[in-house]
């Protein structure tokens, strides 16, 4: 007999992108009719570098506690259809706060 069971994991996504600066209006001048509108920063090529999860390791003969750092795409080929697919699917969750993130650190 077959049991499922679902369990919560936090994974840590490290995204990573460039940084297109904004552009203020530009109003017409006396050459020109015609002003251009501006836009705002955004991020092109926005993707997932590296995705870590913690396990906390604890023994039953010391009180000691220690966290130890998975890699989950260590030795995966991301370039491969099906993991590109994972990662799009991934980014999509948080890309609003990926962007934010990648803005706020360039």
């Amino acid at each position: 007999m077959t049991t499922t069971a679902t369990i919560s994991v936090e994974l840590e996504l490290t995204v990573s992108g460039r940084v297109i600066p904004g552009q203020p209006d530009r109003m017409p001048n006396r050459s020109d009719d015609v002003g251009e509108p501006g836009y705002d920063p955004f991020v092109e090529d926005l993707e997932i570098s590296n995705i870590r999860a913690n396990r906390l390791i604890t023994s039953r003969s010391s009180p000691q506690r220690a966290w130890i750092e998975h890699h989950l795409l260590t030795g995966v080929d991301t370039t491969q259809p099906d993991v590109q697919r994972l990662l799009t699917n991934l980014l999509e969750l948080v890309r609003d706060e990926a962007e934010q993130a990648v803005m706020e650190n360039d």
